[in-house]
This record gives structure tokens, sequence and C-alpha cells, in this order.
């Protein structure tokens, strides 16, 4: 997995790891439960190895302030998840392996509201939904056992939102299944604290890109922020 291998290279450097943490830790992104009802829970909990132990996910969250409008604050999500600094690199990294697709100006007009078409480089969507209250959650699939996952959560009193994103490995290696299979088991364990560390950063330049790159619509409806601004 090549965002395994880019956190293990990134927890390999003790100062880009140092500097990565600080970067996470100053955004607020904080470890938490994946929700059993979400699309990342009940997809993990569904699984056949899931009370065997073979399913491994994990789910981090950061809080931002709340848009003065947007009608799709998950589609804006995920085009600044997609589209940060970082995440770019890995984009790059997929592109060589022939996994290419969207251009930024592509990326920049996705609604991600197409299960099964929307895509980017190896992550097609796969599911999507949409609260009454503007939360919406995006899961998507790559590779054959892999999951990603975003979601916004809409906040009482609609002054912050709540991004989430997680991962998870629908058939995590055993090292009970002969050599190559407890090398591969080995090999995930010693990746999972950089993963982790890489999933904090991600979260964080996709928040701040959330935020920096957020403008207000011309029309489009009502977000939850709009509700926010006229009880100002």
């Amino acid at each position: 997995m090549l965002r395994a291998a880019a956190a293990a290279g990134l927890v390999g450097s003790g100062a880009l790891a140092a500097a990565a943490w600080h970067r996470a830790a100053r955004a607020g992104v904080r470890q938490v439960a994946v929700p059993p009802r979400s699309l990342l829970g009940r997809e993990a909990s569904s699984s056949p190895l899931a009370e065997a132990g073979g399913c491994y996910a994990d789910a981090f969250c950061v809080r931002v302030a709340a848009p003065s409008a947007t009608a799709a604050p998950g589609a804006l999500f995920a085009r600044a998840f997609f589209g940060s600094p970082v995440f770019r690199v890995e984009r790059a990294l997929l592109a060589a392996l022939g996994f290419r697709g969207p251009t930024d100006a592509e990326l920049s007009s996705m609604a991600f509201d197409a299960p099964g078409r929307d895509r980017v480089a190896a992550f097609t969507l796969a599911a999507s939904t949409v609260a009454a209250d503007g939360s919406s959650e995006l899961l998507f699939r790559w590779a054959v056992h892999g999951r990603t996952w975003l979601a916004v959560r809409v906040l009482e009193g609609n002054a912050e939102l709540e991004l989430l994103f997680g991962s998870a490995l629908l058939d995590v290696p055993s090292r009970g299944r002969g050599g190559a299979s407890r090398a591969l088991a080995l090999g995930w364990a010693a990746v999972q604290p950089a993963h982790a560390l890489f999933s904090r950063l991600l979260l964080a330049e996709a928040a701040a890109q959330y935020t920096c790159t957020l403008t207000r619509p011309h029309g489009g409806g009502e977000g939850p922020g709009a509700r926010l601004e006229r009880h100002r």
C-alpha cells in the first residue's frame, strides 16, 4: 500500500515525523472510535473476518468553523481532502502506477454524488449519505479490501463542523496463514503507527484546505453556516 510506504518513510525521518505530529496536534486532530452506525462502521462490522479480528478500521476527527453557506459540505470536504498538498503526492504516485485522473480542474468541480462513477485515482465512491441537517458521509473503495471514509457532522448550534476521516482494511494479513502471510502481518503491524501519524497529517492538511479555499457561494442553497449567520 503506497500510503503505508509513504507513512513509513515519514516516520523513518524523526524530524519529519515530529513536524507532522506537531502540525496535526496544532490543528486539533484526534483519534476517535469508528461510529458503528456510519458507512465505515457498518462496512467493517459486516466483513466476514470482523469477529476473527481480521478487519482493521480507524477514524480521526477535527473541528472547523462552519462556512457561511454551502449546499454540499461533504463534497467540499472531499475536494479539500483529495486536493490537499499531502494527498497530491499520493495521487502522483498512483498516477505513475496507472491510476490517473482527475486533474485538479476536474476535481474542483466534482460533486461526489455518483457512487460507482466518481473516482479519484484508485479511490472509487462506493456509497454516500446526506442527512437533513447537512451532515454527510462518503465511502470510497480502493484495491479489493480497502476503504476510505470521509464525513462531515454539523454540530449543535451550527457554529462548527466536525470533519472525520477513516480507513479500513477488511482483510488484515494474519500471522497464522503461512510464511508469506506472516511476513505481511509483521509488515502491517510495523506500519500501523506510521499509518496513524500519516492519517492525522492528511486530515490536518484537508481541514486547512477546507477552511482556506472556502468561498461564499453565489447561490446553491443554504448550508448550516447560513443558518448560523442569520441568527447572529
